[in-house]
């Protein structure tokens, strides 16, 4: 089974006011740049 990393938005997390994650989670400064990032090294986002 492959890994599975799930990461939140800080700038969404400030504009939601939530100020906690689940343990596991990584937050990054932004997440349409960090999804750019992991798609131009060969990663899918899949829209749900």
């Amino acid at each position: 089974m492959e890994k599975v990393t799930v990461y939140a938005c800080n700038n969404a997390m400030k504009a939601h006011s939530i100020d906690y994650v689940l343990e596991g989670v990584k937050v990054v400064p932004a997440g349409v740049y960090s999804l750019t990032q992991l798609q131009l090294t060969g990663f899918a986002y899949i829209k749900p």
